[in-house]
């Protein structure tokens, strides 16, 4: 999902598209497939996507864009600090 609809939605900034992640999520699921939310730049934003069923985050939350080979290091560093 688009960065705009999710940080709109999630931190209650306009009722009209609050309506559009939950829907979308549903939708999504309901066809068997997963939703990614980007634009996650808070834990705010990153806690209630996830209440809201969204199975995947990206965004500077978690981390900045990276090179591949920079992945593993990441994931690495993240399941020491878990």
């Amino acid at each position: 999902m688009q960065r705009t609809f999710i940080s709109a939605t999630l931190i209650g900034a306009l009722a009209s598209i609050a309506v559009i992640v939950p829907s979308t999520v549903s939708m999504v699921h309901a066809l068997e497939m997963s939703v990614v939310a980007a634009g996650i730049e808070t834990s705010m934003i990153a806690a209630r996507a996830v209440t809201m069923g969204v199975d995947a985050l990206q965004g500077y939350h978690l981390a900045a864009p990276m090179p591949a080979a920079a992945v593993p290091r990441l994931v690495r560093r993240l399941a020491i600090s878990a």
